[in-house]
């Protein structure tokens, strides 16, 4: 019976690992790819994130990547297996949530697998909090179905103590995220009245994330304040950025090509659907007891990614509305609801598949860290394998600390990312005094992500005037510009 029971999963898990590592083995030069990996590794050697280096995401990611590079060693293969397992579980608890609810549990684990992480394929902590957001509601749900008469594996409040842990670790991975969720956990409790267990759960999980962030003085600024300071007002987005830009694109390029038009619009399906589920999901069905926790945690996962509302953070998002959506259909007597679901589901695969076929390009190209699939040009890894040293410190600036990561480099600043209006001038001033005390050789400066280019990642970008730079007119003064590699700069120190 038991491994009747288990066939399922155990055959999505290994499909979904499959389907997976295409992905995960690609050396991935977004801007924010590295932060994870470096901010991990520097956690190996001792550094207390928020004080000695300084993001905006709590420590929960850097920890946990830690963890494993401590027990299997910082190089990519162990971040890509990391990256893989986390990809595998989601799968696994969409599918499981998704059977609670009467569905089959496949549609809502292939869109799951299929539109997460191989559309952005990096150690995250929006990856992470869903993970460990999705776990703690699946244990509420064990809770919550044992108030009403199911059978629990254990006694209920130990249930509900761990998903409040699990709540607590989601949000010292994501902050907004887990308070959210912990939130609209325990409006579930008070509308069911159940005001002992309501108690228990507040308590538990205010100690332990209490607990966290008091060890942790530092965060309360870099994890609270500053990112509903400047840093809120530089990251804002229009919803659904570029979505629909791209939208526009495609009509204005395919409208004499119908077919491919069709084709266009089938692969943007699962992600139109991301950007208009909240508003479509509630007219889909009645929110109803045995559901609430389902409907108000899908709410907060998604409002938890709203400080940016661009495509990258709704993907995350809606995983929860997406479980829901795919139970609603799979389970509705409305026909058209059934084959809105089979349409997008089979819209989704086709995405899917394209993608994974896409993700087998690539070159291997061994790193100081490990061997990657590299498909963009690899003249900056080719340039600091030959003329730095492992442990040199060199400065990427203003944000692309993957290559920290991946040639073994250290960062002489605090910061994996500077940028104006996102961070403050002390912090700037900081950082140039780090490079003038610490006499960093070389600087490696990204043409792409700077002044008005950034507007390309952040729409709310405006570049600060001449009078108001703060660290290039010193590396006017004490570098020159070395050597064009790529897209980047190489500016050496010269006094």
């Amino acid at each position: 019976m038991f491994w009747k029971r288990a066939l399922p999963y155990l055959t999505l898990a290994v499909v979904s690992a499959l389907y997976l590592y295409p992905f995960v083995r690609a050396f991935n030069d977004a801007p924010d790819s590295g932060i994870y990996l470096n901010g991990a590794d520097l956690v190996t050697q001792g550094a207390v994130p928020s004080r000695d280096f300084v993001e905006l995401q709590g420590p929960g990611s850097f920890v946990w990547l830690a963890f494993f590079f401590r027990i299997f060693g910082t190089t990519f293969e162990t971040a890509r297996v990391v990256l893989a397992g986390t990809g595998v579980a989601l799968g696994l608890l969409a599918f499981w949530l998704s059977r609670r609810l009467g569905a089959t549990g496949f549609f809502a684990a292939m869109f799951v697998v299929m539109t997460a992480i191989p559309v952005l394929p990096m150690n995250s902590p929006h990856y992470d909090s869903n993970l460990f957001g999705l776990a703690a509601l699946a244990l509420f749900v064990f809770f919550w179905d044992g108030l009403w008469g199911s059978t629990a594996f254990c006694h209920p409040l130990v249930i509900l103590m761990a998903a409040a842990v699990l709540c607590a670790v989601t949000t010292c991975t994501l902050q907004q995220k887990g308070l959210y969720l912990a939130l609209a956990l325990f409006c579930c409790l008070l509308w069911r009245q159940s005001l002992k267990a309501g108690i228990i759960f507040a308590a538990v999980y205010s100690a332990v994330a209490a607990l966290v962030f008091a060890a942790l003085p530092d965060a309360w600024y870099t994890n609270f304040i500053w990112p509903f300071t400047t840093y809120s007002q530089t990251n804002a987005a229009p919803y659904g950025f570029p979505l629909w830009q791209n939208l526009a694109a495609m009509l204005a390029q395919q409208q004499n090509k119908p077919l491919a038009l069709l084709e266009d619009l089938a692969l943007s399906m699962p992600f139109l659907l991301a950007a208009i589920l909240p508003i479509i999901l509630p007219v889909t069905a009645r929110m109803t007891v045995r559901t609430l926790p389902y409907w108000l945690a899908a709410y907060a996962f998604w409002l938890a990614e709203l400080h940016r509302a661009d495509m990258g953070h709704l993907r995350n998002g809606i995983i929860l509305m997406a479980i829901l959506f795919f139970s609603i259909c799979e389970t509705s007597g409305n026909a058209f609801l059934r084959r809105a679901g089979l349409l997008i589901g089979i819209c989704t695969a086709l995405s899917g598949v394209s993608h994974f076929l896409t993700s087998l390009d690539g070159q291997k190209r061994m790193t100081r860290r490990g061997e990657v699939a590299l498909s963009g040009d690899p003249a900056l890894l080719d340039f600091l394998d030959s003329h730095t040293q492992p442990g040199e410190e060199v400065f990427v600036y203003p944000y692309q600390p993957i290559y920290y990561f991946a040639e073994h480099l250290r960062n002489p600043t605090r910061y994996s990312n500077l940028m104006y209006g996102m961070n403050t001038n002390a912090q700037f001033r900081e950082a140039t005094a780090d490079l003038e005390r610490k006499k960093v050789r070389y600087v490696v400066f990204d043409g792409f992500l700077s002044g008005a280019q950034l507007s390309r990642v952040f729409p709310a970008y405006r570049p600060p005037a001449e009078s108001e730079l703060i660290l290039e007119p010193y590396l006017r003064a004490h570098y020159r510009m070395a050597k064009d590699v790529g897209r980047f700069q190489i500016w050496e120190r010269i006094r």
